[in-house]
């Protein structure tokens, strides 16, 4: 990358600044800098970031405030019974068991297939969500650039265990990993990390 960035500057930019005319001007290199501006200057406005913060983040908040409160803010007492119904429970809910099956080394895009067991303590399968965070892995084990996906629900065992599963694979060589974390779950939830809970498989 810096080779090819000193090549651009030695035989592009530069002699563009240096090559005058008549009036000792460098037009090439003018001509350059008004199509740069043209170019790149809109994307770099204070009316650009206002329209992405509108777009991105006033006007959605803004419908969810006017959907939470519609009908005396029934939508809103509903999701705060919810919260407080899941608050009341994340503590015993548990993993009762994780299984990657895998050889002995995961090939380049070969399925490989995770299942998780659960511990509801009485809560609905809806109500949580089962997933897997896989990429590179580091020395110490942390997974670093990870693909966060749902492990579905697959079946509704006896004793108030729920069995998730998935298939992921990975796109190119090296060292990787992956765990599996259990957040709640709400079609009202902005984010699963909002709420502070997050139960990471052992």
């Amino acid at each position: 990358d810096a080779a090819a960035l000193y090549e651009l500057l030695e035989h592009e930019v530069v002699p563009l600044f240096y090559t005058r005319g008549a009036d000792g001007l460098p037009h090439g290199w003018i001509s350059r800098q008004r199509r740069s501006i043209a170019r790149i200057g809109p994307r770099f406005t204070t009316h650009r970031m206002v329209q992405e913060y509108a777009e991105k983040l006033y006007r959605p908040l803004s419908q969810r405030a006017a959907t939470l409160g519609a009908n005396q803010a029934e939508r809103a007492k509903a999701y705060a019974a919810w919260l407080g119904n899941i608050r009341g429970h994340w503590g015993a809910l548990r993993f009762d068991d994780v299984q990657v099956h895998v050889g002995d080394e995961a090939r380049v895009r070969e399925a490989v297939r995770v299942e998780a067991r659960v511990w509801l303590d009485g809560l609905r399968p809806e109500d949580l969500a089962v997933q897997v965070c896989y990429g590179n892995a580091r020395p110490d084990g942390a997974v670093v650039d990870y693909t966060v996906v749902d492990a579905p629900l697959v079946a509704q065992e006896e004793g108030g265990f729920a069995r998730y599963a998935t298939q992921i694979s990975f796109d190119e060589t090296g060292v990787k990993g992956l765990g599996v974390r259990l957040v709640p779950r709400h079609p009202d939830l902005p984010a699963p990390g909002v709420v502070g809970l997050m139960t990471w498989a052992s």
